[in-house]
C-alpha cells in the first residue's frame, strides 16, 4: 500500500485516494484526486507486500 499520497502536478496540494482497482498479475491501479483543483492521477503499482517476499522470509530468519 502507499505510505503517503502524491502531491499534486498542478498546485502541489496532498492528492486523496478516490479508487483502488485491482488488475492482473499482482498489480493494482490508483487513482489519486486534488481536493483544491480537481486533478486526477493514475498510478500503477504492485499491490504486494514487498516485506512478504520469498527473499525477505529466507533472509529474515
Amino acid at each position: 500500500m502507499v505510505d503517503r499520497t502524491p502531491l499534486c502536478f498542478r498546485c502541489h496540494a496532498q492528492l486523496a485516494v478516490k479508487r483502488v482497482n485491482e488488475l492482473s498479475a499482482g498489480f493494482e491501479a490508483r487513482t489519486f484526486q486534488c481536493q483544491r483543483c480537481d486533478h486526477h492521477l493514475v498510478v500503477v503499482a504492485s499491490s504486494s507486500d514487498p516485506m512478504d517476499s520469498l527473499e525477505n522470509r529466507l533472509t529474515s530468519r
